[in-house]
């Protein structure tokens, strides 16, 4: 990373004298007080009395603030006067009384205009506010910024290390609130997303040839995104806010030498093309949209979205890079916080005048940082922090360490301070803020008549100023009242250069009421004034008949009756009213705070008589106050029970459970459970467990458990209680205070549209009606028990009553656990027991252990599919039949090869799709299977009863047109033909086959009498299920374990075929 550059010697001494000195600000308040006592009274701020931070709302967010009511009238008139000074004096608790000095600054470029999106082509009608900026009368390290819209006061003051946030409350017409911001209850949220590598664009410039000019001036071009447009209620609203932040940002450039103005406002009545959503997509897609083209030397955007502010590094003269984002916060919850919008958009705007962050590595000379306050605060730098400071600069992260912040009158600091002056005075691509003109004078001021007063005659005074370079001579001023009988007056004198002097008019008569009045120049030394902009001033006046007023010694905005003073105007110490009950006691007044001695009264205040009461405080209306209550949200007074504990707090332990447990969802929208309690159960409580998310990673496995819980409250209203995040918390535990009628607890997936999942505790919650006795402790009491000492709950669920013989078995009436004999074939041997299920185990006619309804003898025949091995390509599908002769059945083969591609390129993948038909005996088609090479790759078919034919399907399961050979191995197929058919008749004999032993437990052997080169073996049950298949090769004997078969009792046929032979048929009863 490579160092910045030392700067020459001459800004080095400017930094370190500044240091030493007044501020700049402070300097210019010195010049224009002392030149003139004409200062204007801007008493604006009247102590409000009747409102507290509890009943503004802000109690919660802000540790201690002063409340006020504006004097609208008095504001409409500075902004239509327009006066030069202006002196505020408002009391500010933990301060005192508190005096600004503020002078009339030029914020805006001449050629200023708001445009909007709706119509970009033309300017918009914007009433413009007056600026001012000061000092804190006494504090020449102080700064102070107020602006006067059509709509506010807006305003920041920073004096002795603090600053103080001036403004309306939120949505509140006329209340206003001054606070110190470390008073604030949070501290800045706000960041900036700087990237010193990614966004630093410019290089240090070289010295040039050409002069270093202080006066060159920077104009701003700014945009106003939607959001605070709709958010502010409109383009004027949305002007007035931002117009007023961007004169408190230019105080602190003026603070340190730097000219800044305003040239153009676009604000966004239409939906903006900016759509973030992070701070750097900002950035960019504003930088995109203007692509270098607007009215200024640097552009910035503010709006309400993303998570600080952000900026190129070092773009002066660059115009497509020369631009910056602002995510600013308007207020906290109620509370206006101007300090923190100011403090980010100044210093977004540094880097854009070549500033990198204090806590970066490049500066002392030597590649180090100048503060450590950002790895402090989380973000590291490669030079190993740096030291911390008591306050930080604009340009560092100070604002997020604790304890640390940011000081406004330190500035930038000497280092950047230095670099950004030098990047201004020495920029090609500006030029001062205006030119000088040689014929220009004006009226910079209306002395009299202004404000109100009770005079007959007017003898009007105003302030002449002498704007242009050649020292003015004569000129003519005419002045007007009530826009009514202009009347002209021939100046003659000598001023130079800026030089004002006071000017008497002809005085003239007026009545009762309100007036205007205007005074304006031309022709100055006999010729055209060049710029005729600052030629006119004008003020409003009340000529009205003395009052009566009355001392406010004690400053608590109550008169004492016994000192009044009869005045044109409120004098300075006095009130319009005599209702003071202590004129020595600032705290004795009415609706002052007092204390009654009652305990159990509230809000305790002087009433017009001064007598100290309260209110009596009684919450739920029972009759005894909250300080004595027994029960707070009862009634004391109903005690069934007579414990002492009234029945509204009385618990009855109780617990319930959600119908639905996990609570489970996937798909769009949520899933629910409730829980509906009887009336007058209250206080419930449960945990919600088993929250997650996987927000990275593959967006198909990603999640986000999201749970809201909401209940009706005793009254029926409809409360939520919250909703949590999986991403923050593994479990919720909820518990709900006071009487509910039902909970409810709902969940979806905050991401997407993949299942979701999470559990519910059982509800613990105290019921309205006392326990009863329950000596099972089965939750049923004792009057209602159906089974004494034994559970009730277990009535109606599935027990095991150990019969073999029996299913469904229930816990019943009678406390017993029984089922129902289970006999599906109706022999009266239960199914358990069945030799022979669906048919009569009772009848045997040939005794040979075997029913007859299972005793079924017939010859097992091979036959072969045709075309085999089955093979298919294109479109469409091939298949492969096998037909039996009549009365053939139980049908059996295998089908071997399935396979499927289904990754890789797309034109090699395929799956095998395979359907399997038959038709039976009464030569209906009936579909037997479908089977896809993706989930096997062998299938083995049955089919019991008779078949007349089998066929095999073959086709492409993927997309239907395969790019190869599709192909399948079928078996032989085995079959079932009655004993001496056709079919059987032209085998030859089969060879002789002992099995035994039968029954069979263990072991079943099979010997041939002679030994075969080839037999076949199948087992199948009686429903031609097949069991197993094995080959005698090249022997005459076969043993088969019976555990193999995965069989209990019954009886099973073994089947052996022998090529061009009859198959062989044997029972073997199974027992175990």
């Amino acid at each position: 990373m490579k160092p910045e550059k030392t700067f020459i010697l001459l800004f080095m001494l400017w930094s370190v004298m500044i240091q030493a000195q007044p501020n700049q600000i402070s300097k210019q308040v010195s010049e224009k007080f002392n030149s003139t006592d004409r200062v204007f009274d801007a008493d604006l701020l009247k102590i409000e009395r009747t409102k507290t931070l509890r009943s503004t709302n802000i109690e919660s967010t802000v540790e201690r603030a002063s409340l006020y009511n504006l004097d609208l009238n008095l504001m409409n008139r500075i902004r239509g006067d327009s006066p030069d000074l202006l002196a505020m004096n408002f009391p500010v608790k933990g301060y005192g009384q508190m005096e600004l000095q503020l002078f009339k600054a030029d914020v805006f470029t001449e050629d200023f205009q708001v445009k909007i999106a709706s119509d970009p082509s033309n300017s918009f009608a914007y009433e413009m506010g007056s600026y001012y900026w000061g000092i804190v009368k006494g504090d020449n390290q102080s700064i102070a910024a107020v602006t006067f819209s059509s709509e506010e006061m807006t305003g920041f003051i920073y004096t002795a290390g603090e600053t103080y946030n001036l403004g309306k409350l939120n949505n509140k017409e006329n209340d206003y609130v001054i606070y110190k911001e470390s008073d604030l209850k949070i501290g800045s949220p706000l960041g900036c997303d700087v990237d010193d590598t990614k966004h630093l664009i410019g290089q240090r410039m070289e010295e040039s040839s050409r002069v270093s000019n202080p006066n060159n001036c920077v104009n701003m071009y700014v945009e106003i995104d939607n959001d605070i447009v709709v958010g502010k209620g409109g383009v004027t609203q949305a002007v007035n806010y931002v117009s007023g932040v961007f004169s408190q940002v230019a105080i602190l450039y003026a603070n340190e030498s730097i000219n800044f103005q305003v040239s153009e406002i676009l604000a966004w009545d239409t939906t903006d093309p900016y759509t973030g959503p992070s701070t750097s997509n900002y950035l960019n897609q504003f930088r995109d949209n203007l692509g270098g083209n607007y009215n200024g030397d640097l552009a910035h955007l503010v709006g309400y979205q993303g998570s600080g502010g952000i900026a190129y590094v070092d773009v002066l003269c660059n115009g497509f890079y020369g631009v910056g984002y602002s995510d600013i916060n308007s207020s906290y919850a109620l509370v206006p916080t101007y300090s923190w919008t100011i403090e980010v958009v100044t210093h977004e705007i540094g880097h854009n005048l070549g500033s990198r962050h204090t806590h970066d590595c490049v500066w002392n000379g030597n590649n180090t940082a100048i503060d450590g306050c950002g790895p402090a605060a989380g973000y590291g730098n490669s030079c190993g922090g740096g030291p911390l400071p008591a306050s930080g600069t604009i340009m560092s992260y100070c604002h997020l360490v604790g304890g640390v912040g940011i000081d406004f009158n330190l500035g930038f600091g000497p280092q950047p301070g230095d670099l950004i002056r030098s990047e201004v005075y020495n920029a090609t691509c500006l030029v001062p803020c205006s030119d000088p003109t040689t014929d220009d004078a004006g009226i910079s001021a209306v002395i009299q008549p202004s404000g109100i007063t009770c005079d007959a005659t007017i003898t009007p005074t105003v302030e002449l100023t002498n704007f242009g370079s050649s020292i003015l001579t004569s000129v003519t001023i005419t002045y007007t009242i009530d826009g009514a009988n202009n009347t002209t007056y021939n100046w003659t004198g000598s001023l130079t250069t800026s030089a004002t002097t006071t000017v008497n008019l002809p005085s003239f008569p007026t009545t009762n009421g309100n007036h205007s009045f205007e005074a304006s120049t031309s022709t100055p030394n006999g010729v055209a004034d060049e710029d005729s902009s600052n030629d006119s001033s004008s003020s409003s006046f009340d000529k009205q008949d003395p009052q009566t007023y009355y001392s406010d010694a004690d400053g608590d905005g109550f008169g004492d009756p016994a000192s009044p003073l009869t005045a044109c105007s409120q004098p300075n110490g006095y009130v319009d009213n005599n209702l003071d009950c202590n004129p020595n006691d600032g705290n004795i007044y009415p609706g002052g705070s007092c204390n009654d001695g009652e305990v159990c009264t509230t809000n305790d205040t002087y009433d017009a008589n001064c007598n100290c009461s309260g209110t009596f405080q009684d919450s739920d209306g029972d009759g005894v106050c909250d300080a004595n209550d027994v029960c707070p949200g009862g009634d004391d007074n109903i005690d069934s029970d007579g414990d002492g504990t009234p029945d509204f707090c009385d618990c009855n332990p109780a617990q319930a459970s959600f119908s639905t447990n996990p609570l489970n969802h996937s798909g769009n929208g949520s899933s629910s459970t409730s829980y509906s309690f009887a009336t007058g159960d209250k206080d419930p409580s449960f945990t919600i467990s088993g929250l997650g998310a996987k927000v990275n990673g593959n967006p198909n496995n990603r999640f986000e458990d999201q749970v809201t819980i909401t209940f009706v409250d005793g009254g029926g209203s409809s409360q939520t209680y919250g909703t949590f995040s999986g991403n923050n918390q593994s479990s919720v535990n909820v518990s709900i205070t006071g009487e509910v009628q039902s909970v409810t607890v709902s969940l979806t997936n905050a991401i997407n549209n993949n299942a979701v999942s999470v559990s519910l505790s059982s509800i613990d919650y105290c019921s309205s009606t006392p326990p009863c006795a329950d000596a099972d402790g089965d939750g049923v009491c004792d009057v209602d028990d159906v089974c004494p000492n034994f559970d009730d709950n277990l009535i109606g669920t599935p027990c095991d009553d150990n019969e073999a013989c029996t299913i469904n078995d229930i816990w019943g009436n009678d406390c017993l656990c029984a089922g129902t004999f289970a006999d599906a074939d109706g022999d009266g041997v239960c199914d358990a027991d069945d030799i022979c299920p669906g048919g009569d185990d009772n009848i045997d006619s040939d005794g040979d252990g075997i029913p007859d309804f299972c005793d079924n003898n017939c010859d097992v025949i091979t036959s072969n599919f045709s075309p085999d091995p089955l093979s298919h390509s294109g479109s469409g599908n091939s298949s492969s039949t096998v037909s039996f002769p009549a009365g053939n059945r139980d049908v059996s083969f295998t089908i071997n090869g399935l396979d499927a591609v289904t990754n890789g390129k797309p034109d090699n993948r395929y799956i095998d799709l395979v359907t399997v038909t038959y038709n039976d005996g009464n030569g209906s088609n009936i579909n037997a299977g479908t089977f896809t090479g993706d989930l096997q790759n062998n299938v083995n078919v049955s089919i019991s009863g008779p078949v007349q034919s089998v066929t095999v399907t073959l086709e492409d399961g993927y997309d239907g047109n395969p790019a190869g050979i599709l192909s399948i191995d079928l078996s032989d197929v085995t079959s079932c033909a009655p004993v001496g058919s056709t079919v059987s008749g032209n085998l030859q004999p089969g060879l002789e086959a002992t099995i035994y032993p039968n029954p069979a437990s263990e072991l079943i052997w099979i010997n041939l009498e002679n030994e075969v080169a080839r037999a076949q073996v199948t087992i199948t049950n009686l429903l031609g299920q097949q069991l197993m298949r094995r080959n005698i090769i090249s022997s005459s004997q076969m043993m088969i374990p019976v555990r193999e078969l995965g069989v209990d009792q019954q009886v099973v046929l073994i089947h052996i075929n022998i090529p061009g032979q009859k198959s062989i048929v044997k029972k073997v009863l199974i027992v175990k």
